[in-house]
């Protein structure tokens, strides 16, 4: 039996200083990722982002991400787990422990932000 754990923790922060010169600097706002792929695989990453930052940007910038099309409109794969249409498996994704109502496209991340992505069947 083997079990996979991966912690990644970094910051995720790319505006230069010189855009911060006309206005007041903001701090960085704490992102956590939990990624379950089944009770052996899980990903746990703790980065810190400039607020306003869109989630699928996080999400792609730490991870492998695969999708549908090419719109990228629906997760199929994350870091290498893939979601089997045979299986009926599919991504469930929950901010702040809510499921989500809307795509990880249309998520910004403005404050402390947790962000859970489990391989679930429907």
């Amino acid at each position: 039996m083997s079990y996979f754990v991966l912690l990644i923790s970094f910051v995720l922060w790319s505006q230069p200083e010189a855009h911060l010169q006309n206005r007041q600097e903001v701090p960085p706002v704490p992102v956590q990722i939990e990624v379950v792929a089944d009770s052996l695989n899980v990903i746990h990453a703790k980065v810190m982002v400039e607020p306003n930052t869109p989630a699928r940007e996080v999400m792609g910038r730490l991870f492998q991400m695969k999708y549908a099309s090419w719109r990228k409109a629906f997760v199929v794969g994350i870091a290498g787990f893939e979601a089997d249409k045979r299986k009926r498996q599919y991504w469930a994704l929950s901010i702040d422990g809510d499921y989500a109502n809307v795509g990880i496209a249309e998520i910004r991340i403005k404050k402390a932000t947790t962000i859970r992505w489990e391989l679930k069947q429907y």
